[in-house]
């Protein structure tokens, strides 16, 4: 269930600010900087306050969750701090500037294997995504194969940061990540309005339970900025 706080201009401290746990998966990290942001200042004035934020590598041992798009059989609440805007990129020497949906469809789904299918040169598609039920992967997979599966020849990045140096190095490659890990690097698809409205997913903030005093502050501050973009 999504829910909204509601943000003042700038948080106010809670009489004792606790330490929050929070994870963030590889795709959802660029908005990690907004909560270290949020939490500055909500430990100001408290003597020997520890950081308001420890990072987790375990989401089980996290009291916020950053992630892209709702899980499956999503129980606990939710909050959202953003969007997401999924580009399909390729290498920057690649001669296609867009794909349309049934395109894009065609190559993640192994239908067509050859750029010349897709009017660029006679050159073998390299299929590149991340691991399967990751938010990234799923979030993409709903909105360009329908929920379908793709390619068993695809290429698996662990991260965007590995998906930005794979598509840079191969001519041949094309793949995705959120707009907020794009880089000079590799160039962006042109892509029709409907797909770009389909790759537009939420960020979300995930708590396991009620947020308290703390939380409750760091999120709704999370809350504001992203309505101030």
């Amino acid at each position: 269930m999504l829910a909204f706080l509601v943000a003042c201009a700038t948080p106010t401290p809670p009489p004792h600010p606790q330490t929050l746990t929070i994870y963030a998966t590889a795709a959802a990290q660029p908005w990690l900087n907004e909560a270290y942001h949020c939490a500055a200042p909500l430990s100001e004035g408290t003597e020997g306050a520890s950081p308001v934020l420890r990072r987790v590598a375990d989401p089980a041992e996290a009291a916020i969750v950053l992630r892209l798009g709702e899980p499956p059989h999503l129980l606990s609440p939710a909050y959202a701090i953003g969007e997401a805007h999924l580009e399909i990129i390729v290498h920057r020497g690649n001669p296609v500037a867009a794909l349309d949906t049934a395109q894009v469809e065609a190559i993640f789904g192994g239908r067509a294997e050859d750029w010349a299918e897709v009017g660029g040169e006679a050159r073998k598609v390299q299929v590149w995504v991340y691991a399967e039920g990751t938010d990234v992967q799923e979030a993409f997979r709903i909105a360009t194969l329908r929920g379908g599966a793709v390619t068993s020849l695809a290429r698996q990045a662990w991260g965007p940061e590995a998906m930005l140096e794979a598509v840079a190095n191969d001519e041949s490659a094309i793949g995705f990540l959120p707009h907020r890990w794009l880089s000079d690097e590799v160039r962006p698809l042109s892509l029709p309005d409907d797909l770009r409205a389909a790759l537009t997913v939420p960020v979300l903030a995930i708590t396991p339970e009620e947020p308290q005093e703390t939380a409750q502050a760091l999120l709704a501050c999370l809350q504001r900025l992203a309505k101030g973009k």
